[in-house]
């Protein structure tokens, strides 16, 4: 039997839109989106998971203001 052990960061993403890709040198002010979860361990867990295939991840979360928004498994 198939198990992955997917190891690596889990972290909050803050997404920004913007009106147009900038131009070199320009400064735009950028839209935020609602935060997600993110991180290259947890996106790896979550799509092998996704396939059906048991998932476990390892991973260590920091001590800050983020923290209290990443889920518990």
């Amino acid at each position: 039997m198939l198990v992955i052990l997917a190891a690596g960061s889990v972290n909050i993403d803050t997404t920004l839109y913007l009106p147009h890709f900038p131009s070199a040198g320009e400064t735009l002010r950028g839209i935020p989106a609602s935060p997600t979860l993110g991180g290259k361990g947890a996106n790896q867990a979550a799509a092998s998971a996704r396939y059906g295939v048991p998932t476990t991840l390892l991973s260590r979360v920091s001590h800050d203001d983020d923290e209290r928004q990443i889920p518990d498994p």
